[in-house]
């Protein structure tokens, strides 16, 4: 199955990336889309935020907590087959807990 989708990131945080994604959902949403919204790391204001223009539940890709086998599991539950997935990163896309990058965005988008 495939699961279309869209990660939203910038080079660092402050950049408008909340912005941003209520955009492309509300778009999304305006042209007959079924919109799965998900914000990467534990935030849960920018995940409301996100929830409210979607319609319906965010759910957080927390990769310094979840293995990637369970966000990869977390992201194909909570996608529909007729929606697109829209991904709000946090912080910027390279920044990580170790030099590898193993928590950024980068990573998460592989």
């Amino acid at each position: 199955m495939k699961y279309p989708r869209i990660i939203v990131s910038a080079l660092s945080g402050g950049s408008g990336k909340t912005i941003t994604s209520l955009g492309i959902i509300s778009s999304l949403k305006a042209k007959g889309y079924l919109v799965s919204p998900f914000k990467k790391g534990p935030d849960y204001i920018d995940a409301g935020w996100l929830a409210l223009a979607a319609g319906q539940p965010c759910y957080n890709l927390d990769t310094f907590l979840l293995s990637p086998s369970k966000i990869i599991q977390l992201f194909k539950t909570h996608t529909q087959s007729d929606s697109i997935a829209v991904i709000e990163a946090n912080r910027g896309i390279y920044d990580s807990i170790d030099y590898e990058g193993s928590t950024s965005t980068a990573e998460l988008a592989k």
